[in-house]
């Protein structure tokens, strides 16, 4: 019996540990992607929320004086620059570009009825 056990503990010990560093090394690549996709889905949610809270702080300027042309509104991460042109008789088109830092920029449009004193449509430009 002393035969048969010579030289079996390094070997399994060997691929043991191989197969735990295999494991951690599948679970850290794991938690980075979760990481990366996390930080991307909180940098779209902060885009569509600039976006939509610039179109309704438009929205209320607009209401009280429609004689704006052009504007922007700064965030704490970002700024919101927008442009208003005239589309159709009674219909005004609002152009927002949204800059988070310095790479992030997003276009986005929303269309304002002047008889309704509301926007009616809005989108985000892929």
């Amino acid at each position: 019996m002393n035969m048969n056990d010579r030289g079996f503990t390094y070997p399994l010990t060997l691929a043991f540990l191989l197969a735990i560093s295999v494991f951690l090394a599948m679970a850290s690549e794991l938690l980075l992607i979760e990481e990366k996709m996390s930080k991307e889905s909180e940098a779209i949610l902060l885009e569509e929320y600039y976006l939509l809270s610039s179109l309704k702080k438009t929205e209320s300027a607009l209401q009280k004086d429609a004689s704006l042309s052009k504007g922007s509104f700064s965030y704490e991460r970002g700024t919101v620059r927008y442009t208003i042109a005239s589309d159709a008789p009674g219909l005004l088109k609002v152009t927002l570009i949204v800059t988070i830092g310095n790479a992030h920029t997003v276009e986005g449009y929303g269309y304002y009825d002047t008889a309704m004193k509301k926007m009616i449509k809005w989108m985000e430009k892929n």
